[in-house]
């Protein structure tokens, strides 16, 4: 298999979408849905290995559409499983800014592979100021957001409202660019 590669680490690969990446992408969600599921509205606990593929297709094309979301898959190094995703797409509040996503695949988690990887893809590629939403109950994701260099510059009280965790907050992570 010959992905477009777009970054990488000693641990990690970044690589552009290809629906060939769908049997793996699909295990991971399956995988990962009940760690998703309180987070991540579109969480499916089997989404078809189809609905998969066209995804990816799509997210390929989209790479082409400037006000598109851009997604890159984080992988082994050796390619042989899915970390997770990373998807940036343009920040309507602030120009050359980018709002950040991400999912991660439960099996990887807690080895600091996706900030390994997110972090080489914010190396090699210039996508301005960043910001990323997390719930004040996603402790992973708030230690990510750190270890990636953001910093909470907001707070959003009560706004989420789950089954898993009741009433909560958003913060609102950002990353300025240098210079």
């Amino acid at each position: 298999m010959v992905l477009q590669v777009v970054a990488s680490t000693p641990r990690t690969v970044v690589v552009m979408p290809d629906a060939v990446l769908a049997p793996w992408v699909n295990q991971a969600l399956i995988d990962s849905f009940v760690l998703h599921q309180p987070f991540l509205p579109w969480a499916k606990a089997a989404p078809a290995l189809q609905d998969t593929r066209n995804n990816l297709r799509q997210a390929l094309l989209d790479h082409a559409r400037v006000a598109a979301e851009k997604r890159y898959f984080i992988l082994t190094a050796d390619q042989t499983a899915v970390i997770g995703c990373a998807g940036l797409y343009p920040d309507p509040a602030g120009e050359h800014a980018h709002v950040l996503g991400y999912w991660a695949n439960v099996g990887y988690s807690g080895q600091g592979l996706m900030s390994e990887g997110i972090g080489a893809l914010l190396a090699a590629q210039d996508f301005g100021t960043l910001r990323l939403t997390a719930a004040s109950v996603n402790g992973a994701s708030h230690g990510l957001a750190r270890a990636l260099g953001f910093e909470v510059v907001r707070v959003v009280e009560g706004v989420r409202d789950t089954p898993w965790h009741g009433v909560h907050d958003t913060w609102i992570f950002e990353r300025r660019v240098e210079g």
